[in-house]
């Protein structure tokens, strides 16, 4: 069985803000019926603890699988890969879409 390298995508997104640039940047080069896995990860702070709880970090994580989603046109399939749910798709938010 032959599969495309590119099927599927993992995409790491550090917070809201980064997941809307993000999701804006690659959105141009998805075909429909694309597949992404959005992954949160932690920015390093210079050496400094992260003060903030895992349920923070989890309720942090899931704005920015909010976002990164809601920035994607529907025929791409976004799949957060986070402690909660490993692997089950993203629902639409209460949140519009942008207009492209």
């Amino acid at each position: 069985m032959r599969t495309d390298l590119f099927e599927t995508v993992v995409v790491p997104v550090a917070d809201p803000d980064d997941a809307r640039e993000t999701a804006r940047a690659i959105e141009v080069y998805l075909d429909d019926g694309a597949e992404i896995i959005v992954t949160h990860v932690v920015p390093k702070g210079e050496g400094a603890p992260d003060e903030a709880s895992v349920e923070q970090r989890e309720g942090f994580a899931e704005e920015a699988y909010q976002v990164f989603y809601d920035e994607l046109p529907d025929a791409v399939s976004v799949t957060p890969l986070s402690s909660r749910a490993p692997s089950t798709p993203m629902r639409p938010s209460s949140r519009t879409r942008r207009e492209a």
